[in-house]
């Protein structure tokens, strides 16, 4: 009954029903809430970025703080392992140095640290699968069982481009047929779908470290993946190409900008968090 709906409306305006409820959840990041509001049930999410930018470390950021925060909460990825995943998660909740997990042998310092706060991780509602051989089918197959099985809410998938190679159908489209599967699937489910995409590489070719800020038209399938997502997220670092200081002086060493340069039915800005790239943390 549409009563119903507007009843829900009434609750929300009128504080009856918290902003962060079944609709919306934190990204983890109150900078990035602030503009977004957090993320809404049955959105469909992009954060798109170069190699090495840093899209799948904001990915990990938000999916570990939101677990903590106890929303169930999943991350599927093409181009990696658990175990790798495991150690950066490790990394980054406990300002730990990803290079520790390099060495062959641990001080008992460091045990302790390590193990202590994976004791403090290991009952959140989190869920890690990698499988390089993914494609859209089976990724929604596993997507289905995952929220039926544990009411996951949000869904992180890493990534696009590894996921439409995949795909049998290997057509000029194929960019835009895996992302209108995962919208729909967004929308069905009820739940937020976040999938990092990569840019092609036209944007290294612009002079001058501003010009290389990604635009939307930088993303592999642009046209389609504009038309379809919710909220597109740009990640840039001028540390990437070797910028230090801006025009005023100012020390941009380890600055960590998301640009929202899509936000249906919401404000598009520019948040600056603080990358440690020992750690993989941003705050």
């Amino acid at each position: 009954m549409i009563n119903n709906l507007f009843q829900n409306i009434i609750d929300e305006v009128t504080g009856q029903k918290p902003i962060y409820s079944d609709e919306f959840f934190t990204t983890g990041f109150e900078s990035i809430d602030n503009i977004l509001t957090g993320f809404q049930s049955g959105k469909f999410v992009v954060i798109g970025g170069r190699p090495g930018m840093g899209g799948t470390t904001l990915a990990l950021n938000m999916f570990l703080r939101e677990a903590v925060n106890q929303i169930p909460t999943a991350y599927f990825s093409l181009d990696t392992t658990e175990r790798e995943i495991a150690k950066k998660l490790i990394s980054i909740a406990g300002n730990i140095p990803f290079s520790n997990f390099k060495q062959k042998t641990y001080s008992r310092q460091a045990q302790d640290k390590i193990i202590n706060r994976i004791l403090e991780l290991k009952d959140i509602p989190s869920f890690v699968e990698c499988n390089p051989q993914f494609n859209i089918d089976t990724l929604v197959n596993r997507i289905k069982v995952q929220v039926s099985s544990h009411a996951t809410k949000i869904i992180y998938v890493d990534n696009l481009q590894l996921l439409a190679y995949n795909d049998a159908n290997q057509d000029h489209d194929r960019y835009g047929k895996v992302c209108i599967q995962l919208k729909k699937l967004a929308l069905e489910l009820n739940i937020v779908i976040v999938v990092l995409s990569g840019l092609n590489r036209q944007v290294e070719y612009r002079e001058g470290y501003e010009a290389k800020i990604p635009q939307i038209s930088d993303l592999y399938g642009s046209s389609k993946i504009e038309g379809l997502a919710d909220i597109i997220l740009m990640v840039f670092r001028p540390a990437y190409y070797n910028v230090y200081y801006d025009m005023e002086g100012n020390e941009v060493q380890n600055d960590f900008c998301i640009h929202v340069v899509k936000h249906k039915n919401g404000p598009l800005g520019t948040i600056k968090l603080i990358f440690t790239k020992e750690t993989f943390s941003l705050t």
